[in-house]
């Protein structure tokens, strides 16, 4: 057996600040600090030996076989390009950071899909005050 543990927050490298912000925000504080493990036999290992013989809280996250299993777009590439150019959605929240395969394999099973589209352009807020004549 290959005893193999990876910490998901020290090899997500983001593009840039925005992208950052975007993950962040998605990915909770709790799966950014997980181990990853490829197999239930390392999944138990590694709890046994931390959560109950030196009682450390830690989050596991399995990925069989450290591989990323191919998930379908919503969208095809023809329409992402209209929803880019009518809508100004940039991408999908998995193109904003590079990460080895078993993280993004262990993002995928703890967030859900990571094609979600982000939206960079900036929201502009307009206040109104508003007079209202005394009768």
């Amino acid at each position: 057996m290959t005893f193999c543990i990876i910490i998901l927050a020290a090899e997500v490298q983001p593009r840039d600040e925005r992208a950052a912000a975007y993950l962040e925000n998605h990915v909770s504080r709790a799966t950014h600090q997980a181990y990853i493990v490829e197999c239930k036999e390392d999944y138990n290992l590694l709890y046994r030996e931390v959560r109950e013989k030196r009682k450390i809280p830690i989050n596991i996250i399995v990925v069989p076989n450290g591989k990323l299993h191919s998930s379908q777009r919503m969208y095809s590439d023809k329409r992402m390009e209209v929803l880019r150019k009518e809508h100004g959605f940039e991408c999908y929240l998995d193109e904003t950071f590079t990460a080895p395969e078993a993280i993004m394999a262990a993002l995928m099973v703890s967030c859900g899909d990571l094609t979600i589209y982000i939206h960079y352009h900036e929201v502009i807020y307009i206040h109104f005050v508003i007079t209202l004549d005394s009768p």
